[in-house]
């Protein structure tokens, strides 16, 4: 038996005495003044019922906090367990194998050379049916051999995305170097009455080109996280704007987004876009 149990019954046991202490003594004289067994009856009476609501009172202290403990040891599991669904989650969901396929509209008024090439182009694509990414570079005018060179860099604190291409030592979680070009498939373009795309598609790094601190090891680390998109080094880079990108992985699941992109400084004075993927929703 607990002390709170014993106290109660205690309190009860005392106040049924004194009350039958009362009964079987004269508990006022007959002038009306409280007897010593009166007096002392009382006094029983009175710290017994003390008692009594004091135990009640410990009673219902101990059930309130145990009822606390009892929700923020089941608040503890529930977060415990979404804890590790999420990190089952990211297992299941790794970023193997990664295939970039992004969108650029290449600006056809600012080069002479480059608006002919667009005039040129949207010709070809009204008259003809184009089958090969070398007819549609045949007279590209920035080089004999179309080439972007993209970095992409992601970071889960957008403070360290905003210090990225100013600041020497900004690093970023996961880096990525891609070098589509038309005479692998991977870069083609593209023509209609509103302008020219230039398009990369289904481009894939090298082992070596890509670097990653552990950060971003999973599909479900990418919401929420700032992505940085830096044309390298190549004259056509500085006419052309992201417009949509799109990752596919190996499980099969994908991340597409289409802006709005936030034109900033890159890797040195190379034009780079930047993008906040949404977080996830819960």
């Amino acid at each position: 038996m607990d002390f709170v149990t014993a106290w109660k019954a205690s309190s009860i046991v005392l106040t049924g005495f004194f009350g039958i202490l009362g009964l079987v003594k004269d508990f006022k004289t007959k002038d009306g003044h409280v007897t010593f067994w009166g007096r002392v009856s009382l006094a029983g009476i009175l710290a017994s019922s003390v008692l009594g609501v004091a135990a009640q009172l410990k009673e219902s202290s101990d059930t309130e906090r145990d009822r606390k403990t009892t929700a923020d040891q089941t608040l503890a599991i529930v977060k415990k367990s979404d804890a590790t669904l999420t990190e089952i989650d990211r297992v299941l969901s790794p970023i193997d194998e990664p295939r970039f396929t992004a969108s650029f509209a290449l600006s056809c008024a600012d080069n002479p050379k480059i608006q002919e090439y667009c005039r040129g182009l949207q010709k070809l694509f009204r008259t003809t049916t184009i089958q090969w990414a070398d007819d549609t570079f045949r007279n590209w005018p920035l080089g004999p051999r179309p080439l972007i060179g993209v970095n992409i860099s992601f970071f889960q604190d957008p403070a360290d995305a905003a210090r990225f291409g100013t600041v020497p030592d900004a690093e970023s979680d996961w880096s990525i170097d891609l070098f589509p070009e038309s005479a692998s498939g991977t870069l083609d373009a593209f023509a209609d009455e509103q302008g020219v795309t230039i398009a990369m598609s289904d481009a894939r790094p090298m082992v070596n080109d890509v670097k990653n601190n552990g950060k971003i090891a999973s599909v479900k680390d990418i919401p929420g996280s700032t992505m940085v998109l830096t044309l390298i080094g190549n004259e056509e880079n500085q006419h052309l704007a992201l417009q949509t990108f799109n990752i596919g992985f190996k499980n099969g699941s994908s991340v597409h987004c289409s802006g709005p992109f936030q034109r900033v400084h890159g890797l040195g004075a190379d034009p780079a876009y930047r993008y906040t993927f949404p977080k996830a929703q819960r």
